[in-house]
């Protein structure tokens, strides 16, 4: 974890930082060694894109749904159309 410093050299914590110390803390506390933290973390970038991927297909998955809504609606278009000529 990279934390970004100002021009006089100060750290700049966001929330999720100082979020992952506590969690950091926490697991020191437990006696757990770095490794297993390290790991734990690899976990949880894992995660992260895999909800990334998740959220990409169900965005096609919708765009797909509104395709065919849209098919099905030109195609009874057309039937209703064929009926008046």
């Amino acid at each position: 974890m990279s934390i970004p410093e100002s021009a006089k050299g100060y750290r700049r914590y966001s929330e999720s930082d100082i979020a992952w110390f506590e969690i950091i803390k926490y697991f020191r506390a437990m006696e757990m060694p770095i490794r297993e933290m390290q790991q734990f973390l690899k976990i949880v970038d894992q995660m992260k894109e895999l909800e990334k991927t998740l959220e990409k297909i169900d965005h096609k998955i919708d765009l797909f749904k509104n395709i065919e809504a849209s098919e099905k609606t030109k195609k009874s278009c057309r039937e209703s159309l064929q009926d008046f000529v």
